[in-house]
Order: C-alpha cells, then sequence, then structure tokens
C-alpha cells in the first residue's frame, strides 16, 4: 500500500483504497467473539487512513449475511472522519443481506452510490458510479471478472466507450475495473483496451471532464452533458450516438437533429469531435419552440459518437 500511495501521490492523483468487511478466514469472523474481529477491522482501517498521507476515497464492499448492529458503523464513520476529513466513502459500508428493517439513517448512507456491473439510470441528485469490469468471464452466471483469471474474456472496445458515454450523459463516473496478473502487470488486451479508450477519449475531453449530465435527458439520439461559467451560462454538448440511443431510434445520415428550447439562449452549434469537420459550424435555426441543428455538407452521424457544442 505504501508503494501504491507513493505512486499515486507522486502522478498528481486521488487516491482509494478497496475494503471488504468480510473476512472469511478470520476465527472470530461472525462468532460469539466477534468483537475481536471488529478490533482487526478497526485496527485495518486505522492503518490504511493514517500512514499513507492524504487519502480521498474508501470503497466498502458489502457486508454480506449479518446485521448492521455487529458492526458499530457510527462508530466507524467517525473515525474514518477523523483521520480523513475530506474523505469520500461509498454506499456499501453498511451494506447488509439481513438483520436490517427499514431504509438506512441518513447519516449511515454514505456519499455515493454504486451499481455493480450495470449503467445507471440519470441521475442528478446524488453521486453515483457503475462498478465494472472490462473483462468478463464466459459462461458463467457472474457478469464481471474483479481479480485475474486466464479465462476472462476482455469487451469489445465499442462497449466500453459505450458505458463512458452513458454514464457521462447520465450524471455518474464509470469505475473501470483491470485485473492485474499474479505478479502485478497487466493482461495485454486488458491494458490494449484502457490505452485504446485513452486515445478516443483525448479529442473528446472537453465534452467529458468536468461535465455535468443533462440538460437533455434520456434522449433517443443519445443524450448531453454540460458545464456552467461564473455568470450561470451554459455551454451543452450533444453526444449524439448510437451506442445508446434508443433501438431503432439512431440519428441517420444527415438528419435534421431537433431539441426542445428550454430557455437557454443558443447563438451557435460547433461540431468538436468528427474527423474531418471538428470546429466546423452547424446550422442553428429556432423552429416552433425547438432548435433545429443541420450538419455541413457532407457529414453524417454514423460514429460511436458525434458531439455538438451549443453556446
Amino acid at each position: 500500500m505504501g508503494q501504491f500511495a507513493a505512486a499515486v501521490h507522486a502522478a498528481g492523483l486521488k487516491l482509494g483504497f478497496y475494503y471488504s468487511g468480510r473476512d472469511w478466514y478470520n476465527p472470530y469472523y461472525l462468532t460469539n467473539q466477534h468483537y475481536r474481529y471488529l478490533e482487526y477491522y478497526f485496527g485495518q482501517i486505522s492503518e490504511l487512513l493514517t500512514r499513507y498521507g492524504q487519502v480521498d476515497i474508501i470503497w466498502f464492499d458489502n457486508l454480506g449475511n449479518s446485521s448492521l448492529n455487529q458492526w458499530d458503523p457510527r462508530t466507524m464513520i467517525r473515525r474514518i472522519k477523523q483521520y480523513q476529513p475530506d474523505i469520500l466513502i461509498n454506499n456499501r459500508m453498511n451494506g447488509t443481506r439481513g438483520g436490517n428493517k427499514g431504509p438506512l439513517a441518513e447519516d449511515l448512507k454514505g456519499d455515493f452510490l454504486t451499481p455493480e456491473c450495470k449503467l445507471g439510470p440519470f441521475n442528478d441528485k446524488t453521486p453515483w458510479e457503475s462498478c465494472m469490469t472490462v473483462a468478463d468471464i464466459p459462461g458463467t452466471r457472474w457478469t464481471g471478472n474483479w481479480s485475474y483469471t486466464s479465462k476472462a474474456k476482455v469487451k469489445p472496445l465499442e462497449e466500453s466507450i459505450k458505458f463512458l458515454i452513458n454514464n457521462t450523459v447520465k450524471d455518474g463516473n464509470l469505475l473501470y475495473n483491470i485485473g492485474p496478473t499474479p505478479l502485478g502487470t497487466f493482461v495485454p488486451e486488458q491494458a490494449d483496451t484502457f490505452l485504446a479508450m485513452g486515445k478516443w477519449i483525448a479529442p473528446y475531453r472537453e465534452a467529458i471532464y468536468g461535465t455535468r449530465g443533462g440538460p437533455y435527458k434520456d434522449m433517443p439520439w443519445g443524450g448531453s452533458c454540460y458545464k456552467m461559467n461564473r455568470n450561470g451560462k451554459k455551454t451543452v454538448y450533444l453526444h449524439v450516438s448510437p451506442l445508446i440511443a434508443q433501438k431503432g431510434k439512431e440519428l441517420k445520415g444527415s438528419e435534421h437533429l431537433f431539441i426542445k428550447d428550454t430557455g437557454e439562449k443558443f447563438t451557435k452549434a460547433t461540431i468538436i469531435v468528427d474527423g474531418k469537420f471538428n470546429g466546423k459550424k452547424a446550422k442553428l435555426e429556432k423552429e416552433d419552440g425547438q432548435y433545429k441543428i443541420t450538419l455541413p455538407e457532407g457529414m453524417s452521424w454514423d460514429k460511436w459518437d458525434t458531439v455538438i457544442k451549443l453556446q
């Protein structure tokens, strides 16, 4: 952990630790001496949050078939915040599969939601991230490959890009898992997918990083995200993508794109990513309470993602 934390901090990245509260190999785990397991559990969390500098996220897994009363959750949260006041805690630290009736108290819910191996719906009220895997294990009921196995099959790049676009326009994050080998190296096929995703993201970064989902939600042709300046003026990015479009409703060829006038006063539309058309203007017109967008001659929507910038 020390080597990992030092490398992350040196690269200027945020540091996060995953922790599973369940330990099937500890002799006191969920026995009549579970209090001894809690000493071990609290001790490990204390070590993780005091020895390695600033920790930005602690990502707990579910507590399984137990009662929350067995885990002293409020004491744990209090200690976590004492060690790392600005840390984010996910929503699984107090998740159990039995023994609890009714919803969790607000102070036990965590800071963000974590739908697993599925894409989340639009949600700009509570922070969330889909936790997905870049590889699956064929022929198994489980949908993700979190650790190393030689049987893992890497998802197609197109599917990985779909995950990213979907969560960007739906106001979520994508946590994308890669399973290192027992020697700590990356499986070449998995590493290649991440490199290809990085290459794809590079020209799209303006319409991905630092954005919020909306204002156009669950559109037949894709979705949108936006940035807001200090004066409250929005720059909106329309992600017109067959990867996330409703089936059979993808925009094709040079069809016009119609979007509702939500009160934002847009005066120009710019194509920010589409090969040779990048930086060119699309025609923007008001028509019957809508904006009508017309692509430049020779351009079509037939790409994984075409982004139109509205200002």
